[in-house]
């Protein structure tokens, strides 16, 4: 867990915005919980600010009732030189700034548990974990150097006797020319090119073996312990990619070592994330979604309400996702999947490919699934919903979605997804439908479902023979679709949920790119133009 005091920053052209070299690069972070020696008024009154935790504003002087904190700037001219420094309103208008030390950017600044500074924190050297453990700091300097005399000399005694010949040739030559030796030449280690230094020292397991030697994973987990134990352990920890190098269950200790699960953390760590596992981990009140805009990036927190932390527990990938469609249920989920996979087969980008994620809201209700979507779209995201229309929802609730960008994809009045199948899909794919349903779900349960719409002597195959001759009326598209989503009544007198001929995401996957995806291509219907407006918004911006 290397300093980020350190003291060079690898800085290029390209570092700088728009390649802009004469723009100097310029950075502050406020911070607050200051330690004493910050809060010094001889050495630092005129950087002390002042911070409201309730309104988020920044006062130029500390005030009564509100933290103490300091302002740290970094900048960076042409030159790539960067200057390290406090900064405050009162101190530009006299033109002063206090550079900071070594030691002073250290009590501010944070460890960082990366990848290549894991193996510099199993050894005790300058800055490490290790050495922050105990207050009784191991005499490196003295202990190496001994080390260092003793491996001279046992070195000698047995290089001399393997290399007799070769001395005795150094010996003579250096006789014939006068070069003075002091008598018989040796072999024995140069103590300036052999040199231990504090690194040396490091942790080994039982068998010998350095820990350093660990898999990254395993090292960075037992750093992340380490420092977490450390007496002065840094106030802020950095963690890029945590879930580098580790399996689900080992992540899930390298969070809790962080202090995912405390009340009331001792440091303040940052960590960035592409894995669903480390957001299933982690409280909504931790999370904050950083997302590109076009005039630069927005950091939205996710807040505290049970309805974020049960969106991150059940769909995780939604938050990594750069746009989002809020499916009511199984149903238009598994429909936009299919048709993304007949799109994909003819050469065209997958919605994967677009940075989209298919959320499924669980199929409660339109309502329901409107206001997940519009919890994504105030945390940045892109975001669409896509429901049912068969229930009336508020224009209230409608209009939330609108009002923050959001859109809203649905059928016609009185339609539900199957109502939209059944009405608008071509003669030939109506008998697909049937075939699916009878397929799936069984003669039975479909005959069940086809008798309640078109009367007892009615069944599956005498509607598919009848449509052999006359095709499907408008009537009979209408009690398909009624039939084909109506819930089944349990003997409690409860519709089961999710008993209709389609609901679920396989069946409903390959009707999308068997029968609505090839639809797609002749003229349009209402059905087809509304998932070709879906995929066309999945494309702006991409």
């Amino acid at each position: 867990m290397g300093s980020a005091a350190r003291r060079t920053i690898a800085v290029s052209d390209s570092d700088f915005h728009g390649l802009n070299t004469d723009e100097p690069i310029s950075i502050s972070l406020t911070f607050g919980g200051l330690d004493d020696s910050l809060l010094d008024l001889d050495e630092y009154a005129l950087y002390l600010r002042a911070f409201d935790s309730k309104t988020g504003v920044l006062q130029d002087e500390p005030q009564t009732g509100l933290e103490t904190v300091i302002t740290l700037n970094v900048s960076v001219d042409s030159y790539r030189d960067p200057v390290w420094g406090l900064s405050s309103k009162r101190a530009t208008d006299k033109n002063q700034q206090k550079k900071l030390s070594q030691k002073e950017r250290a009590r501010l600044l944070s460890s960082r548990l990366g990848v290549s500074n894991v193996a510099q924190n199993l050894t005790w050297g300058k800055g490490s974990v290790l050495t922050r453990l105990n207050e009784e700091q191991l005499d490196v300097d003295s202990v190496l150097i001994d080390i260092a005399r003793d491996a001279k000399f046992a070195f000698g005694e047995n290089a001399n006797d393997q290399l007799i010949d070769a001395l005795a040739i150094v010996e003579k030559t250096a006789n014939s020319l006068g070069v003075p030796t002091g008598g018989a030449v040796k072999a024995s280690l140069d103590t300036q090119g052999f040199w231990l230094k504090e690194g040396a020292v490091a942790l080994h397991g039982s068998d010998g073996v350095p820990l350093r030697c660990l898999g990254t994973g395993s090292a960075r987990l037992l750093v992340a312990g380490l420092q977490r134990d450390a007496t002065q352990a840094a106030a802020v920890v950095l963690v890029d990619e945590v879930e580098f190098g580790l399996e689900p269950h080992r992540l899930t200790r390298l969070l809790n070592a962080l202090g995912s699960k405390l009340e009331e953390p001792t440091a303040q760590v940052f960590i960035t994330t592409h894995s669903p596992v480390a957001l299933q981990q982690l409280k909504a009140e931790h999370l904050h979604i950083v997302c590109k805009g076009r005039d630069g990036h927005t950091v939205n927190a996710a807040g505290k309400g049970d309805d974020v932390q049960g969106t991150l527990r059940k769909s995780p990938s939604s938050f990594l996702a750069k746009k989002v469609i809020v499916c009511e249920g199984a149903s238009e989920q598994g429909l936009l999947r299919g048709v993304d996979d007949w799109n994909v087969a003819r050469g065209n980008d997958s919605l994967l490919a677009r940075g989209v994620s298919l959320l499924d809201a669980g199929g409660g209700s339109p309502k329901g699934c409107i206001e997940k979507a519009v919890l994504f779209a105030k945390l940045g995201f892109e975001v669409a919903a896509l429901i049912d229309n068969d229930v009336a929802v508020d224009s209230r609730v409608r209009n939330q979605l609108t009002e923050v960008g959001g859109r809203l994809f649905t059928w016609e009045d009185g339609f539900a997804l199957e109502d939209a199948l059944f009405v608008h899909l071509p003669d030939e794919s109506v008998d697909r439908l049937l075939e699916f349903a009878l397929e799936n779900v069984g003669r039975g349960s479909v005959d069940e479902k086809v008798k309640e719409q078109f009367g007892s002597d009615v069944c599956a195959s005498s509607i598919l023979e009848g449509a052999e001759l006359a095709g499907y009326s408008e009537t009979e598209r209408k009690k398909l679709g009624l039939a084909s989503r109506t819930k089944k009544k349990s003997k409690s007198g409860e519709a089961e949920k999710k008993s209709g001929w389609f609901k679920s995401i396989d069946r409903m996957e390959r009707v999308g790119c068997e029968l609505v995806g090839p639809a797609m291509l002749p003229n349009k219907t209402p059905l087809t133009q509304v998932v070709f407006d879906i995929f066309r918004w999945t494309q702006i911006g991409h």
